[in-house]
């Protein structure tokens, strides 16, 4: 009978030490993947800006980038950024909570891990792209 109480004691132990440590990796893996995320948005939009020919913004949330070889489209919103082009389409799931783009200028806020980050971008357009486009 003491056998059979110790047991179930030790089973019941074994199972909430399992338990704690499954929801911890859990919670790490979310960060992780939002942390990945952000990190692939970052690079994606800082390597579109510098090889696009122009930038255009054609409605709220949404920006267009051309570049040589088709256009990069990305649409923020509160479910996350998504990015379209000939390639096709990459999710970022990540909480914006601000976009603006102004002239040459991209700043975005995200919501990464309790976390505000921005990422702010700058274009320089060459002379010769500022007359081809004009």
């Amino acid at each position: 009978m003491i056998g059979l109480i110790l047991s179930s004691v030790a089973v019941a132990t074994l199972y909430l030490a399992f338990s704690i440590v499954y929801k911890k990796f859990h919670l790490y893996a979310q960060a992780s993947a939002v942390t990945r995320d952000y990190l692939s948005l970052e690079h994606a939009l800082s390597k579109d800006v510098e090889n696009a020919f122009y930038i255009t913004d054609s409605l709220d949330n949404f920006l267009v980038m051309h570049a040589g070889n088709g256009s990069i489209t990305y649409q923020f919103s509160d479910q996350g950024v998504i990015r379209a082009s000939e390639q096709g389409i990459d999710r970022f799931k990540l909480q914006v909570e601000d976009f603006r783009f102004i002239q040459s200028n991209i700043t975005l806020q995200l919501r990464v891990n309790d976390h505000s980050l921005i990422i702010s971008l700058d274009k320089d357009y060459s002379a010769e792209q500022l007359m081809k486009y004009e």
